[in-house]
């Protein structure tokens, strides 16, 4: 078909475009649905390809599986750009560096094949497997002193901090209730930094500032001024512990370790400083909030369904050492399926189509996970929360094969922005849901509340506390 008009959409108001119906019920839930439902249930009226202006900016929201694999997969390059909103160009260096870099380019390029290759490839995943058990095992003994007592939301972070820490750094900050040395401040301040910086992200009101379209006015960059602080903070700490790696190095700045941590391979890389100072930053923003969020999720959702937690429970005690249980790995992509990464949206690198609809360069595109993993054309049972559907009807799933049914479940992106992380993503939900389900059973302390939060994540709305006991 060729391409010869925009995409349809709701009517939009000057200003505001459709956030008065898209997006007002992250300001207050009695506006309605959240922005991924209620951006679900305009593509019912307007389609699977449909216009959405978030404030000034139009938005291209793809929600089947079909356009999504045609925009992403088929017509990749055309897609492979990142826009940048006021608050994430200040966090990300404006795209110019690192695998959040606005525009593909032969950097990036190159990046991304040191990320296969050698960052996150499967042996530098397996040679972190006993750091990653070790901090499984213990959140699991800090979940039971702590029992119902302690935030499970902050217990989570700063276990998949420290997994990133060990991973990036080979050091660790310790909980409150161990018994260990002090860790070097460096790093204890990093992880309060990050902390913040999340929170400032993920403000209703830098959502709404974002969305509005008006980085450039003086009020917002003034409004968003601690924000770039806490960043430059940030930045001046990571670059302080790169430059203390290159001069334990000696004069090469190249390491020779025999297990080198993911800060070795970037230097031994020879890779430009920004792209290492954001690969980091990267490292601790898309690589702790998707896991952190994942996880409290998979805890939130066993309390919930006390009958799954026992079968992947079961499962867990037969595994054979590291053998991943198929019962583990069902609830684990039950949960990611039920409750679904955002994912990061794209940009059109040149003028193109999607499915039939032109899209001009520059126009933002949007695909809406939680339609393409609750949709009911594609999934049986799409409103219910079954794990057992990844051991029956979606047994033989493979996403990497290529094909459009392929697209109705990426957790870790398709395509030319692929989550290069995705392997140690995946080794780290699947060895800290095995720990819990072997050494913890948890159950609610008040009914559950599965109500979403939208913004860089999918997050629970509200943080809630558990009860923790040994098994």
């Amino acid at each position: 078909m060729v391409a010869s008009s925009p995409a349809p959409g709701p009517i939009a108001l000057p200003v505001l475009g459709n956030l008065a119906n898209v997006g007002m019920a992250k300001i207050s839930p009695s506006f309605g649905s959240p922005p991924h439902q209620r951006m679900a249930e305009l593509a019912a009226e307007h389609g699977d390809v449909m216009t959405v202006r978030m404030g000034q900016e139009p938005w291209i929201v793809l929600s089947t599986p079909e356009v999504v694999h045609e925009a992403f997969v088929t017509k990749g390059s055309s897609f492979a750009g990142r826009p940048m909103v006021a608050s994430m160009g200040i966090s990300a260096g404006e795209g110019r560096a690192g695998f959040g870099r606005s525009q593909p380019d032969k950097s990036l390029s190159v990046l991304r094949r040191t990320a296969f290759g050698e960052l996150f490839s499967a042996a530098q995943v397996a040679s972190a497997q006993a750091e990653l058990e070790d901090e499984a095992r213990r959140l699991a003994e800090h979940l039971l002193a702590n029992d119902s007592r302690s935030s499970l939301r902050r217990s989570l972070r700063r276990c998949v901090e420290n997994m990133v820490l060990r991973y990036a750094f080979s050091v660790r900050v310790p909980y409150a209730t161990e018994a260990a040395l002090p860790t070097e401040s460096r790093h204890a301040e990093l992880l309060t930094l990050t902390d913040a910086i999340w929170t400032e992200l993920t403000e209703t009101s830098t959502f709404a500032m974002d969305l509005l379209g008006v980085s450039a006015d003086a009020s917002v960059r003034e409004s968003l001024s601690p924000l770039r602080d806490l960043v430059d903070d940030r930045n001046r700490l990571l670059l302080e512990l790169v430059a203390a790696r290159k001069a334990a190095h000696g004069a090469r700045g190249a390491s020779s370790a025999a297990s080198p941590d993911m800060l070795d391979v970037l230097l031994n890389a020879g890779l430009p400083e920004e792209d290492v100072l954001y690969t980091l930053v990267d490292m601790f923003v898309a690589g702790v909030n998707t896991v952190a969020s994942t996880l409290e999720w998979t805890l939130l959702l066993g309390a919930a369904y006390p009958l799954e937690q026992a079968r992947a429970r079961a499962g867990a005690k037969k595994a054979n050492g590291r053998q991943p249980s198929p019962r583990v790995q069902a609830l684990t992509k039950e949960v990611l399926r039920f409750k679904p990464p955002l994912l990061l949206p794209r940009m059109a690198t040149r003028d193109a189509s999607i499915g039939g609809f032109d899209v001009p360069k520059g126009h933002v595109v949007y695909a809406n996970h939680w339609s393409l993993t609750r949709s009911p054309a594609h999934w049986l049972e799409a409103a219910a929360f079954r794990p057992e559907r990844w051991l029956r009807e979606e047994s033989g799933f493979d996403a990497t094969r290529g094909s459009a049914s392929g697209c109705k479940f990426l957790p870790y992106g398709v395509g030319q922005r692929a989550c290069p992380g995705t392997r140690l993503a995946e080794a780290e939900l699947q060895e800290v849901t095995h720990t819990l389900l072997r050494h913890v059973r948890w159950s609610k302390t008040a009914p559950i509340d599965l109500a979403e939060d939208y913004g860089l994540t999918l997050s629970p709305a509200v943080e809630q506390r558990l009860k923790f006991e040994a098994v």
